[in-house]
């Protein structure tokens, strides 16, 4: 596994480095999917990036990806080897400016997460988990916070783009803010929950998609 895991470090640096780039000469240009959900130029540019760097070094693994392959279906029914990737998680964040968004990567092996990989390439912190190894940040072993009170518990979540159900999520908001010390919102689902795995946060719910 441990050739997989530097193969999906470097990928996820590289992916990092081209939406960096794309931001800092002001080329980000943005489209919207079923007329709610943001995704950019540099979405899709990291995407190809990452699609052509699987399929050239890795023929016969399939790719389940935010961007291109979105309905590939349930991991729980592929035998193949598979990888899963969100070119950019926090789309929004990185269109509007701001350092809370990362390329996220994994790879799934006889229908198990085997390693995981979300780089944020405007921090330069990079988290790597792979199973049964332990979990890391910069090469640094990381560990959740010792918080065990709920009342006293930092708890981040996420808001859908579809407005349908929002009464449901409004409730939920309401019974956790009741019980918790405080709730964040960052806009990037990867990072909050590699922020739960190093103690930032002490906890993270959200209903997600698989990349995420």
């Amino acid at each position: 596994m441990t050739d997989l895991r530097s193969f999906a470090i470097n990928l996820a640096r590289e992916a990092g480095q081209l939406i960096v780039h794309y931001r800092n000469i002001e080329s980000v240009k943005r489209e919207f999917k079923d007329g709610l959900e943001m995704v950019t130029n540099a979405d899709l540019e990291a995407d190809q990036l990452i699609r052509k760097g699987i399929a050239e070094t890795f023929p016969d693994h399939l790719l389940l990806s935010e961007e291109s392959s979105p309905d590939l279906g349930n991991l729980e029914t592929l035998d193949a080897p598979v990888w899963i990737v969100d070119p950019i998680d926090g789309t929004v964040n990185y269109a509007y400016g701001h350092n809370h968004s990362a390329v996220s990567i994994a790879y799934s092996e006889d229908k198990q997460i085997r390693i995981g990989v979300v780089f944020n390439p405007f921090t330069n912190e990079m988290w790597v988990g792979e199973k049964g190894k332990g979990a890391f940040l910069n090469g640094e072993s990381i560990r959740v916070a010792e918080e065990k009170e709920l009342a006293r518990a930092i708890i981040a979540t996420g808001f859908p783009y579809e407005k349908s159900e929002l009464n449901i999520m409004i409730r939920r908001i309401e019974a956790v803010l009741k019980t918790c010390a405080d709730i964040r919102r960052n806009g990037s689902a990867a990072l909050d929950i590699c922020w739960v795995a190093c103690g930032r946060l002490d906890g993270y719910y959200e209903s997600l998609s698989v990349w995420d």
